[in-house]
Parts: C-alpha cells; sequence; structure tokens
C-alpha cells in the first residue's frame, strides 16, 4: 500500500508539471483532449484517458469526484490475433496506435451525465484480423480507494462506502467480451479476462474490460464505453436492436425524473421499426419511438420491435439504339404500391445516390448498366437494374486554340484545349514540320509545350477507343514572337584631350543581343559599315558621333540605331595670380589710410572679382567687413580700421581665388608721439613763464577795450 501511495504522488507531481521532459503528448488537430459539463468531465494524461464526476457542495463550488486513483487514468492495450499485445503509451485522444497492421483510436464526448468513450479500428490489410481492445485502472470513487466493486446488468458499478456516489460503466451497445475487477495491482493482467466470481469486492480495487471482434479486411469497427460519476441513484435504459444493426447510447438519469426515450436510428433489412417491447421476444409495443415515461430505479432493456414488409412490384426497361445526340437512361415503372414510391438510382450496385436515372449519349460510354432502389413506406426494398446500349459514332475532339505570344524565356504550352467539347476518346498532339502534312510519329497526350521564338504546327486528334472512331487530324499554327532586348544605352563621357586614346562612351548593356557601336559622320545618318562590339575611342580634340544598337539573339529582335555626340575639349592652359600693384601697403597706424593690392589673371580674361573667394593675413582669414574686392583687374582695398589692429612689423596677406592665389607684403609702422625729456626743470620754468605773460598781456587788453568804450 505504501508503494501504491508513493507511485500515486509521483504521478500527481508529473500530472502537475505537465509531463517530464521527453514525455510531452502529440497535439492531434481538431481532436479534443478535454471536456466537461456540469455533471461530469474527461482529460487526459501519459497514463490513458480519465473520467472524473462534478457535484456541488454545500457553499457552491463544485469538488471533482475522481474514479481513478490520483486521476491517474484509464490504460488501454490491443493484442490482434497471437501477436504480443500493445500498450497505448504517451495517451492522447486521437492519437493512431498500430499493431500487425491493425490501427486503432480513442477518442472522447461527453452526453448528459456520462462520458462516451469510444475505440475505433481500422483492418490496414487484405485479411480479416480478430483484434482483443480493452482498458483497465486502479479505480476509486471520489476519496473512497476501497470502494465496494460489483456488476451491474451489462457492466460495472462502484459505490462509495457512505452510499452518497456512484461510478458506472456500460457498453454503448451491445455489450463487453470480457468484464473484470478485483485487487488493483491485478487489473493489468485481466484486461481480456472475464471475472467469475460475482461477489461484491471491498478492498482496494482496479477494473478492467475488453471486447474480442473479428474485422473484415479494409473494415472500420467502433465500439463504445460509457462511463459516468456522481450520485447514487442514477440509472439507466439500455436500447436492444433485437437482430436489427446500429448503435445507440444508453438513458442516464435519476429514478422518479420524466425522460423522453432517444429517437430509434436501428435499422433492420426489410423490416419497419414499431416501438419498443420490455420483453426480449421483441413482439408487443410497449413504448412508441420518443416515448415520455418516469425513470425507473432499476436498470432497465428495452427491445426494438420489428414488422416484416411487403414486397414491390417493379418493371425496368433500358434504351438500346443507334448514336443520335440524345441522353438514354432507363425507366422504372412502378405498379405496387400504385403511389408515393421513391427510386434511387446509382452507377453501380449498392449506390443508389440520385434521384434520376444516369443517361450517356455516345457509344465511347455504352453500354452503361443502370441500378436502381425503390423505397415506399411499409414495403421492402426493391432493387435491380437495365442496361442502355448506344452503338459506335466518331469522336469530336476538343477545341484547340493557338496561344500566340511573345518570347518570354519561360516554356508554355502551345495551345489551349477546351476539353468541354471533346466527345469521344481521348486527345492526343504531335509537331508537324508544316501546316499540311500530318505527323507519322510522335503522337502523345501531352500538350506540346516551347521555350524559343519561332513557328510551330501543332496537330490534334481525339484517338477513338472502343465506342468511338478516330477524328480528322488538324493543325493548328502558333507563333513565339521575339522579343525587344531589354536595353541600357551607352553615354557620352566628357573629354579633355590628353594625347592618348580615349573611349568615348560609358559602354551600354543589352539583355537578349549584343551591344554594338560605329562612329559615324553626323548624328542622323547611321553607319553602313564598321560595326563591332569594341567602344570606339579618339585622341584628337574635337566632335565625334558615335553610333549604337544591339544586334538581336534568336529570341529578340535587333534595336533601331541610335547616336550620341560626344565631344573631347582642349586641354585648359594654367592660370597664374600676380600681384600688380601694392601702393600703400606700407600702413602708419592712426593714419586712416587704406592699403590698396591689384592682383591679374595671367590670361587676361578679367576673371578675378568672379573667382574671388576671400582675403588671409599671415594665414588667418580677414573679417569681410576688413577689406573691399572690387574689379579691374582685382582691386583689394584693406581698410585702415583693420590695419591698425596689426602688430607693429613686417606681414603677409594672401588674396585666394577659386583657381589660385596671388601674396603680397604689408608692413605696419607705429604713429610719432613727442614726449618731454624727463628731469628738464629749467624747460619747464620757461614755458611757465611764457604762459603767465601770455595771460597778463591778453588781461591788459581787454581793460583798454573796455576804457573806449566809454
Amino acid at each position: 500500500m505504501k508503494m501504491k501511495r508513493l507511485l500515486g504522488v509521483l504521478l500527481t507531481i508529473v500530472l502537475m508539471l505537465g509531463l517530464l521532459p521527453g514525455m510531452g503528448f502529440t497535439a492531434y488537430a481538431d481532436v479534443p483532449q478535454e471536456g466537461s459539463n456540469k455533471y461530469i468531465g474527461y482529460r487526459r494524461n501519459n497514463y490513458g484517458f480519465d473520467v472524473y464526476g462534478k457535484r456541488e457542495k454545500a457553499d457552491g463550488t463544485i469538488e471533482e469526484i475522481k474514479t481513478t486513483f490520483n486521476n491517474g487514468g484509464y490504460k488501454t492495450v490491443m493484442q490482434v490475433g497471437e501477436s504480443g499485445r500493445i500498450t497505448f503509451d504517451s495517451f492522447a485522444y486521437g492519437k493512431e496506435y498500430t499493431s500487425n497492421n491493425v490501427k486503432a483510436s480513442v477518442t472522447a464526448r461527453v452526453r448528459g451525465k456520462a462520458v462516451l468513450v469510444t475505440y475505433t479500428l481500422f483492418n490496414d490489410s487484405d485479411e480479416p484480423k480478430t483484434v482483443k481492445i480493452g482498458s483497465y485502472a486502479d479505480t476509486q470513487i471520489y476519496k473512497d480507494d476501497k470502494a465496494p466493486c460489483s456488476f451491474t446488468d451489462s457492466g460495472i458499478k462502484m459505490t462509495s462506502k457512505d452510499g452518497t456516489l456512484e461510478f458506472q460503466l456500460i457498453p454503448g451497445g451491445g455489450s463487453f467480451t470480457t468484464r473484470w475487477y478485483g485487487f488493483w495491482n491485478e487489473a493489468s493482467t485481466n484486461v481480456f479476462t472475464n471475472r467469475t466470481n460475482t461477489s461484491t469486492y471491498t478492498d482496494d480495487s482496479g477494473i478492467a474490460w475488453s471486447w474480442t471482434i473479428d474485422i473484415p479486411a479494409r473494415a472500420t469497427i467502433t465500439k463504445t464505453a460509457e462511463l459516468s460519476a456522481g450520485q447514487v441513484g442514477t440509472k439507466q435504459i439500455i436500447y436492444d436492436a433485437n437482430g436489427g444493426t446500429g448503435e445507440m447510447d444508453p438513458t442516464v438519469d435519476i429514478p422518479g425524473e420524466p425522460i423522453k426515450l432517444n429517437k430509434n436510428t436501428f435499422t433492420k433489412d426489410d423490416s419497419v421499426f414499431q416501438g419498443w417491447d420490455t420483453n426480449s421476444a421483441g413482439t408487443t409495443v410497449v413504448y412508441a419511438d420518443e416515448a415520455t415515461l418516469t425513470m425507473s430505479d432499476t436498470d432497465t432493456t428495452l427491445y426494438a420491435v420489428w414488422k416484416e414488409k411487403p414486397e414491390i412490384t417493379a418493371v425496368a426497361e433500358g434504351f438500346e439504339g443507334a448514336y443520335d445526340g440524345k441522353k438514354h437512361g432507363i425507366t422504372v415503372t412502378v405498379t405496387d404500391p400504385s403511389s408515393g414510391a421513391t427510386i434511387k438510382y446509382g452507377k453501380m450496385a449498392g449506390t443508389y445516390d440520385l434521384d434520376a436515372s444516369p443517361t450517356i449519349t455516345n457509344a465511347v460510354d455504352s453500354p452503361l448498366t443502370v441500378y436502381f432502389k425503390v423505397t415506399a413506406d411499409g414495403y421492402k426494398d426493391y432493387t435491380g437494374s437495365a442496361t442502355v446500349t448506344i452503338n459506335k459514332a466518331n469522336a469530336v475532339p476538343a477545341t484547340v486554340t493557338a496561344n500566340n505570344r511573345t518570347y518570354d524565356g519561360a516554356e508554355k504550352s502551345l495551345v489551349t484545349v477546351d476539353n468541354s467539347t471533346l466527345d469521344g476518346g481521348m486527345m492526343q498532339y504531335a509537331l508537324g514540320s508544316d501546316a499540311t502534312t500530318e505527323p507519322t510519329e510522335g503522337w502523345n497526350a501531352d500538350i506540346p509545350a516551347a521555350t524559343e521564338a519561332g513557328t510551330y504546327y501543332v496537330w490534334y486528334k481525339a484517338k477513338g477507343n472502343t465506342g468511338y472512331l478516330d477524328s480528322t487530324p488538324a493543325c493548328v499554327s502558333v507563333t513565339v514572337a521575339k522579343a525587344e532586348p531589354a536595353v541600357t544605352a551607352p553615354t557620352a563621357k566628357t573629354l579633355t584631350y590628353t594625347g592618348s586614346a580615349q573611349e568615348l562612351v560609358n559602354a551600354g548593356t543589352a539583355t537578349g543581343g549584343e551591344m554594338q557601336y560605329a562612329l559615324g559622320t553626323d548624328a542622323t545618318t547611321a553607319p553602313t559599315s564598321g560595326w563591332g562590339t569594341s567602344i570606339p575611342a579618339k585622341t584628337d580634340v574635337g566632335t565625334y558621333y558615335v553610333w549604337y544598337k544591339v544586334k538581336g539573339d534568336a529570341n529578340h529582335t535587333d534595336t533601331e540605331p541610335a547616336a550620341i555626340t560626344v565631344t573631347i575639349s582642349a586641354k585648359e592652359a594654367s592660370v597664374a595670380y600676380t600681384v600688380v600693384s601694392s601702393a600703400g601697403t606700407s600702413h602708419t597706424i592712426g593714419s586712416g589710410k587704406d592699403a590698396v593690392i591689384t592682383v591679374e589673371r595671367s590670361n587676361k580674361d578679367h576673371r578675378e572679382k568672379e573667382l574671388f573667394t576671400g582675403a588671409a593675413m599671415d594665414g588667418k582669414a580677414i573679417p569681410a567687413d576688413g577689406y573691399i574686392p572690387k574689379q579691374g583687374s582685382l582691386i583689394l582695398t584693406l581698410k585702415a580700421s583693420y590695419l591698425d589692429t596689426l602688430s607693429e612689423g613686417d606681414h603677409k596677406v594672401t588674396v585666394s581665388f577659386k583657381d589660385g592665389k596671388a601674396e603680397a607684403p604689408v608692413k605696419i609702422i607705429s604713429a610719432v608721439k613727442p614726449v618731454p625729456k624727463t628731469g628738464d626743470g629749467a624747460d619747464l620754468a620757461l614755458w611757465l613763464g611764457l604762459l603767465a605773460a601770455g595771460f597778463a598781456m591778453a588781461l591788459a587788453a581787454g581793460k583798454m577795450k573796455s576804457r573806449r568804450s566809454r
């Protein structure tokens, strides 16, 4: 028991972690991996599928009712013939497991208060297979790991010791081949074992169930187990086909509740469903289809009641004659019943999916056997067949049209074929040498295709078969025209005489041909000779006319010649700047006199003012307000206000142009200031005496003037 608890704890940890690394599930698109309603739910884990019930607690919250120990789940196993059994490991709903060419998967869905677990098996071989498939689990109900287990009429139930909760397993239609319950650790070895001891088991329990199925070659079989868990008292109504075929889910509910029987989906050949009998004899209708009744306090089985149908009387006739361009089928006449019969048609026995008789028009489809089925309420189905025969006709070919186009480098079909006009046989094609001579070989069903430019002759015909004659061969002429090449035109170079030959243009490019060049005599008359791939080159100064064109390849056209005019210019002589006058470039500080410098270009083109860019003194730019430039050649006036800021001594002014410069010296001289000699007291006294005498004389003169005026 301790080991079981330890295993349970480990399993719980695995589930909480979402499985250990390397044990992840594969996602199966469109197959739900969990589902629930307010009564019950299902999910999965790496061990298998798991089912749990639900109930509402006093505080209004919902709690789960476990059906397996620690929600470990139900393990599924399968054995094909005498092969060893396989286990559905790394379980996922919808995941395919294969053994000995039998493919199996498990899915689940919620219905009412139960989970329906469906096992789908496909025999992917050409021989029948005997397959055993089933599931087992270490079970419990809610927290009761030792809840008593016992058999029901067709399944197994487990009831909690306090009598409040119950788990039930029943087959979803039909019955299990084996059912087993007992000690939990023995469940895995008893999946395909039928328990014979029907006494209730009250220890730590496990359960198992299985089916043994014979599956025909290439056939699919499904089996369903229905699991429920909830409050005690849930009962079920099981539906028995009583000789019919199909499966119906049971009705599960609480005793005393009003319920509606499921609509009958069982069928039985040549019989009509009448209702339900509570006796296995199935002769008395106790309940009608979808009847309403009160749920019994015991599990109930209802048996389908069938009534054999009378025969239908019908006659069928098929058309027989020569081809007339009309559609022909069969005619079925029903005489009993006189009305209410439905006729369905098909092109093969056992398949009746058409509301009208299939028809044919041409002999290629002849003979046509049409199968039919007549049904009428209360009658056995009537099946039969009749044959339509139409004699051979001439085949009519499909409509073939030319795909004339311009070359684009891609291989494309030369013609378009409208097979809607094809009447009989199969279209065949061949390439010919002209439009009048039919090819004697190379005919096949492939539509001819081509890449290269040119004219093609596509011959075609409808090749007849046992119902049709060959059509007369015909021809379609198809043209793949040459495309214009993609051209990047050459461009003229800006050239100056160097003494050596220079290419006159930058090379052009062409896709789909070859770029060619020639020298012409003017820009209007293309040369008639001298064309080549080399770019023309010339040495001497002059004007040249370079013509170019593209010589197209097999899939591209030639381009029209075009001209480019190119000039090789004479090399310009170098230019020098000279200071021709520098009057006043010796400046005395405080004199207020400007300095003027005149600069001249050597080629005498009088562009000095145009090309002038600025001036600098001793390498430092002179502010724009420190000079005035004027034309003629260039007369540059250095302002006295700027010169006064320079230090005494020799300086160098630089006059700059876009294509050269000139330089001139500038000398700065300090201003002359009279300064008395220090310590010459006699001279000072003399000056003071003279000043005083002058003042006295002025005063005396003023007084004399005053007297005269009196």
